[in-house]
This record gives C-alpha cells, structure tokens and sequence, in this order.
C-alpha cells in the first residue's frame, strides 16, 4: 500500500514538473499558433459570450454615457454646461487633460468644472521601472483643473497573456503612501457612498467584472444631442454622467480605447474587440450599484485543485490498469475526454448560474498529459530506478561475502 501512495505522488510530481517547465519550450517559435490560442482561452469566457442571455438585462437607469468624440476642450467645456443644467449627481470624465492648450481652451472648461457638482477626473498610474512591483507614479490632468475635481485611475488589470482582454478590475491601490480608488468605484463612491462602501469592505485586491451590459444596454448620448438640448436630457437629473469615448461617430467601432471582454462571441482566435473603455467601467459601476458580484476563490484553491485531480487521476489508472488490463487504454482515453467535458460543464454552470468563478489554470493541460506521465513514470523511470536500486544492493551484498 505504501509503495502506492509512494508512485502516485511521485507520478504526480512528474506532472507538476512537466508544467512547471513547459514554458520553455512554449517559447519555440514553432510553438506560437498553439501558445496563442491556448493563452486566449478561458471556459468561462463559454458562460459569457454565448450562454448568458442579455436581453434579459434592463437598461442601467442609474449612469447615462456620453460620447464626447473627438471635440476639443472649449466644445467639452461647453457641453458640460449643458449637461449642468439638468442637475445630474456625479460627472464623471473618461478622459485626461494634460498639456496647457491656452486661455482660449482652457479658461471654459476651468469654468464648466468649478460649476459641477461632483466631478471625478480619470488618472493613470504608472511604474517608473519594467519591473517594479508597485504603482510610483500618477499622471493627471493639468493642476488647473484638479482642483476642482476627485481623482480615479483608469488603468484596466488586462489579462498579461492576451493583449486588450480586460476581466477583472483593481478596486484600490496604493500609490506612495496613498491610497486610490478606482475611476468606477471612486465615481459609486459620490454617487452612493454606502453601496461603495460595501464593494470596498470585500477586501478584493481585484474583482471579476460581472459583464452585462454592452452599450445597448446604457442610455447614451452623442455630444451632438447634447449641444441640440433635446427633452430627453431630463433624464440626466440625479444620474451619473460618464463622459468617454465611443467613437467619433455613433453606432460604428473604431480601435482607439476599446477592449476584448468575455463577452465577445469570439472567444478563441482572431476577433475584434468588442467593449469601449468607458462601456467597461460602466459594467463596474452597475456591478458595485446592484451589489451583483461574482465570487472567487483564493489562488492556492487553484494548486489545490490542479495536485487533487492529477493525483486522483493516478490513482484511477493504476486500478484501470490492474483491473482492466485489457481495455486500459480506451477506459484512460474516455476517462480524460469525459473529465475535461466534466469540469468544463462545471466552470460553465457555477459562473452562469452561481455566480461563481472557478480558475483550474493548467489543469486541462494537466489532465491531458497524466496518462503520458503515469506510463513514463511506471513504464520507464520506475523500472530503470529500480534496476539501479537492485545493482547497488547485489554490488553491496556481494562485498560484504
């Protein structure tokens, strides 16, 4: 029984290996198309971009967006006078100003700032050093306008292996002894303290978005209809006011500012991105406002995870193997295609239904290369280490005659 346990641990230590120095030889060119596309995607993506109903999903009555195009900063100055007018609760700006542009630029929209209510500035935090591990710097807008606004940095946590896919939000972080919000939860933070506050209490260094609305599904406005001061803007009273960019022209997607997210129906290989950066923290906002949150659970689950099924994999081959001699290899070939439709259906089911995120990382790729594993390490390396045990014990034995 010991010698068992023994050779399941150890054939299982042979997986962890195999993953542990596969990256090397993933970064073979020859590799790339296999890399890329393993990379890129995500089962849970499944629940997303192909299970998840959106009709069902009611416009968000609480944030209403903005286009604000391509216009210069005496036509946003402009607009934001407009929009004041129909008293919203928070204007929130999408968008930074940076470099001196003048009086003639400047001075209006100094003015349109100093008479809204509440307004958040978008900043960027940045890393002096490629490598730096925390946030030193943060670029803001030009200190004339500061001073009339709260700050939120905007910077998406994208996936590091797949460029532009953003799933998941930083909610604070720390930045030279100072603490800041992001650009969506600082914007809930004015805009309904008590609901920011328990979105903050969770204590979520980041969040998984809970993507439910594309820009269908928020009442918008081209700044157009802004300047044209339709009835409808009566609609603006008490909201929240996002102010980004959705395209120098409405209804068509351009590549400036926009992002791949889980909802993309394409969710291996080629697409385009689907999610301008303000639609995305609109999905955070109503996230935080309808306290509808996905539940993650700790990276060690993960490992946990990954060591159980692998070792419970050489425990179930071993006994196909002793007890089922014959059809072993068709029993481990149903075995691994019914654990990745199992698990899948299980990633699939507890994000669409419960709300609950499972990450297995490599452990497809684990499931894949067990049976390869188990046979190398019973087939080969046992019986080789055994032989060299066996040679030094009759070499020891025949000194000691």
């Amino acid at each position: 029984m010991l010698s068992k346990i023994i050779d399941h641990i150890l054939s299982t230590l042979l997986v962890i290996a195999l993953l542990k120095f596969l990256p090397v030889f993933f970064n073979l060119d020859m590799f790339d198309p296999v890399q890329g596309t393993l990379e890129q995607m995500q089962v849970s993506d499944i629940a997303f971009g192909h299970i998840r109903d959106y009709d069902n999903y009611d416009i968000d009555t609480n944030i209403i967006i903005v286009n604000n195009g391509h216009l210069n900063r005496k036509q946003i100055a402009a607009m934001i006078e407009i929009i004041n007018q129909y008293e919203p609760k928070v204007v929130a700006i999408d968008a930074m100003f940076r470099a001196d542009k003048g009086d003639d630029m400047d001075v209006p929209l100094q003015n349109a700032f100093k008479k809204t209510n509440k307004l958040v500035l978008a900043v960027e935090l940045y890393k002096n050093q490629d490598e730096a591990e925390i946030w030193d710097t943060v670029k803001t807008s030009n200190s004339k306008f500061n001073t009339f606004a709260m700050h939120g940095y905007v910077n998406m946590y994208e996936d590091p292996d797949n460029f532009r896919t953003v799933r998941m939000i930083t909610t604070q972080q720390s930045v030279n002894d100072d603490t800041l919000l992001s650009f969506s939860a600082k914007t809930v933070m004015e805009y309904n303290p008590e609901l920011a506050t328990k979105y903050l209490k969770r204590n979520n260094e980041t969040e998984v978005i809970n993507f439910k609305r594309n820009i269908d599904k928020y009442k918008t406005y081209n700044y157009t209809e802004i300047f044209e001061q339709s009835e409808e803007l009566e609609n603006i009273k008490g909201k929240i006011i996002l102010i980004g960019y959705l395209g120098p022209e409405p209804g068509l997607t351009f590549t400036e500012d926009i992002f791949f997210t889980p909802m993309n129906p394409k969710y291996v290989g080629k697409s385009k991105p689907d999610m301008y950066g303000v639609v995305v923290h609109a999905n955070v906002m109503s996230m935080i406002l309808e306290e509808d949150f996905i539940f993650k659970f700790p990276s060690w689950f993960k490992n946990f995870l990954l060591v159980s099924i692998v070792l419970l994999n050489m425990v179930m081959f071993r006994y196909f193997r002793t007890k089922f001699f014959d059809y072993y290899q068709p029993l481990t070939i149903f075995a691994v295609l019914g654990q990745l439709v199992l698990y899948s259906t299980i990633i699939v089911s507890s994000l669409h239904l419960l709300d609950i995120e499972i990450k297995l990382g490599n452990t497809f790729f684990a499931i894949l290369v067990c049976v390869l594993c188990f046979e190398t390490y019973t087939d080969s390396l046992k019986p080789i280490v055994m032989g060299w045990y066996r040679s030094i014990r009759f070499n020891r034995k025949r000194k000691d005659n």
